[in-house]
């Protein structure tokens, strides 16, 4: 912008101000003139620029109003828009609105309705409430009157279960049969005590039971303490020797018993030969006797060279050999057939007291005071196994599974160990069970069961039929002394056992698996349901039923 006229005036008046009066008057007049034109020029100037300002200002406000016009006229036509629109919804307003009267209406009646039914249910409610409360109450009563009468059922059961028991209980001396039928009705009517206790009597009663199977009379008393007891073959005859140096043969069909003399000292072992036609026994002296079981004749005599006592016989089961462990544990063989001597063998330290062959004649097996047990080649009497040795005490019995997988040995120990065929390496041990040292085993024919006897006077019967996990399942007290021998029948699991001065014969089941429930062990043994005879007479007005399911109804 440039400099203000007037400024620059009023500095000229200021510096020329001192000369002002010097001048004439003609050029005071110029100059006033000169002043005047300057002033006018600057009127003109302030003049025109507040012309320039005027018409900006008059453009401006034109344009404002062009603008104002534009805006009105946008406005008026969205106004007139929407007064259209808002026309459209005044109509549909009124419409809804007289929808709305006209629901208002409907819903007033509806609330009136809905409230007298709102009424209703909350009286329904209210019944149903208190009538499920009664209901709760019938429930509870009836749940209670239900506990009360199952109570009474279970306390009437109960009674009738110990009815039952006291009724088996009076036939475990007189019929067993009937003692576990009733037992086996007792536990199936409710699970007392006394039910299952009359049951496991019965059961143990089966399976100890001393049968008659020699026509009901006993074998008489012997003379003398009976060291070693044999079955024939064929289960009709059953030998012993005895310590007045006789053997005795009892014929079972006749009830007859013979006594051979021949020996000269007592008579530590006898063996049947497998057609039964021929027994061996050895004595003290040395001496081996092969009898005519038909005549009682003195077939041989056999003996060591050295005259040692013979403590153990076995006729193979091909019946070509007889093996005789000695006194001195040497081991003797000879030629049944033509009664000769085959070879000895230099087997143990100390005496051998037990021979057992494998089924198939290949083998046999020596058991010693050495606490040892061996196994011999037949054919040359090379030793094919030697297992280590197991037993603390003397090895007193051995006896091979006739199944030919595996062989047992007793010890003096108390403990008897059975072992792999195979490999000579144990397969199991029966726990240790008897109260004092075991004198002999004998395994039944179908290898399933193992007996051995104690000097304790008992009898134990295991369950062999796992050779790996030997199982007890009963143990036998003899009415005399410590066990000598033990045999099993080849016929009808009898076992028969020596003592002192007496042979002693039982019954023996084969006892049912031990992992059964009781009521199936004692039906296993039962063998029979009740007659319809028994069950008229023992439950009167009851209809008959089977009391153990395999077996048929009885007539």
């Amino acid at each position: 912008m440039g400099k203000d006229p007037g400024a620059l005036w009023r500095g000229v008046q200021l510096n020329e101000a001192k000369q002002y009066e010097d001048l004439n008057e003609l050029e005071s007049a110029f100059i006033q003139a000169s002043q005047n034109a300057v002033e006018a020029e600057r009127t003109a100037h302030e003049a025109a620029r507040q012309t320039e300002r005027d018409l900006e200002n008059t453009r401006k406000l034109a344009q404002f109003e062009k603008d104002r016009r534009r805006v009105v006229t946008i406005l008026g036509a969205v106004a007139l828009m929407t007064s259209f629109i808002a026309m459209f919804f005044w109509s549909q307003a009124n419409t809804s609105a007289s929808v709305a009267r006209d629901a208002a209406g409907t819903s007033q009646a509806n609330a009136i309705t809905a409230q007298v039914a709102s009424t209703q249910a909350v009286n329904a409610a209210t019944q149903s409430a208190k009538a499920e409360a009664f209901a709760n109450i019938s429930l509870t009563s009836a749940v209670s009157e239900r506990n009360v009468a199952a109570t009474a059922q279970s306390f009437a059961l109960a009674a009738l279960s110990r009815q039952l028991a006291t009724q088996a209980r009076s036939y475990l001396s007189s019929d067993l049969t009937l003692a576990l039928l009733l037992g086996v009705e007792s536990l199936t009517t409710y699970n007392t005590s006394e039910a299952n206790t009359v049951l496991r009597d019965a059961v143990e009663r089966k399976l100890t039971r001393t049968t008659e199977p020699l026509a009901g009379r006993p074998i008489p008393e012997q003379d003398g303490l009976v060291l070693d007891v044999k079955f024939g073959p064929d289960g009709r005859n059953l030998a012993w020797s005895s310590g007045d140096s006789s053997v005795s043969i009892w014929n079972i069909a006749l009830q007859q018993q013979r006594k051979l003399w021949g020996h000269t000292n007592i008579v530590e072992s006898i063996s049947f030969s497998p057609d039964g036609q021929i027994l061996a026994s050895g004595d003290r002296d040395g001496t081996i006797i092969l009898w005519d079981i038909a005549t009682g004749d003195d077939l041989k005599r056999l003996r060591t060279v050295d005259n040692s006592s013979i403590v153990s016989v076995a006729i193979s089961p091909d019946g070509k050999t007889l093996a005789a462990g000695r006194k001195d544990g040497k081991i003797t063989t000879w030629n049944i057939k033509d009664k000769k001597f085959q070879f000895f063998i230099d087997a143990h330290k100390d005496v051998v007291r037990s021979i057992a062959w494998s089924p198939d004649s290949t083998y046999f097996v020596s058991g010693s005071s050495d606490k040892m047990i061996r196994v011999w080649k037949a054919n040359n009497g090379e030793a094919f196994l030697t297992p280590p040795q197991r037993h603390q005490g003397a090895v007193s019995s051995v006896a091979w599974s006739l199944n030919g997988k595996w062989f047992a040995s007793g010890s003096l120990d108390r403990s008897v160990i059975l072992w792999d065929v195979a490999t000579g390496e144990i397969l199991g041990q029966t726990p240790i069970e008897h109260q004092s040292n075991v004198l002999s085993i004998s395994i039944s024919y179908d290898s399933k069961i193992l007996a051995s006897g104690s000097e304790d006077s008992t009898i134990i019967l295991w369950d062999v039929s796992d050779p790996r996990s030997p199982k007890k399942t009963l143990q036998l007290t003899t009415p005399t002394s410590f066990v000598t021998g033990l045999a099993f029948s080849p016929l009808d699991n009898i076992l028969v056992a020596s003592s002192n001065k007496a042979v002693t014969v039982r019954k023996i089941l084969i006892p049912p698996q031990s992992d059964l429930p009781l009521k199936d062990r004692a039906c296993a043994l039962a063998t029979r349901n009740f007659s319809k005879a028994e069950w008229e007479q023992l439950f009167t007005g009851q209809s008959y039923r089977k009391t153990c399911v395999q077996f048929a109804e009885g007539k």
